[in-house]
This record gives C-alpha cells, structure tokens and sequence, in this order.
C-alpha cells in the first residue's frame, strides 16, 4: 500500500528531476518541501531503491532516478 506522503515525494522527485536533470536531487530538501520527516523519507528512498525506482551514490541524501523510474507516471 502506497502512502499520499510517498506519492508526495515521487511527484517531488519527478519535478525536481525535470528542472534538473544531470544532477542529484537532494531529499533532505524535498523533504523538508513537502513537511516529511527526514527518516521517513530516507525508508521511502531505500525502498524505492530496491525496486529500482531510484539510484544512490553513498548516501541517500542525493538520488537520481533511473530509467525506469523516470519512465513511470506515478507510483
């Protein structure tokens, strides 16, 4: 089951990788964007990680979005 914070986020995500497209996207800020907690919103990137929505470096602080997630409309 899919939380509206989590859709939140995504929606976040995508425009954010739109204005910026060759550039990690910062989840603290968009976080702090949309009023989530911060460890609520690190779970969600760990998540969507596994399932190959998004890619991390070191940290999941910066995410990208892979193909595939840039591909999907919503979550």
């Amino acid at each position: 089951m899919i939380k509206d914070d989590e859709r939140q986020l995504f929606s976040a995500l995508k425009l954010a990788a739109a204005y910026q497209p060759f550039n990690p996207i910062r989840i603290p800020e968009l976080a702090d964007g949309i009023g989530m907690n911060g460890k609520r919103a690190w779970r969600i990137v760990e998540k969507w990680s596994s399932k190959g929505i998004i890619d991390y470096g070191v940290s999941p602080n910066a995410v990208w979005l892979t193909p595939e997630g840039a591909a999907r409309e919503n979550l």
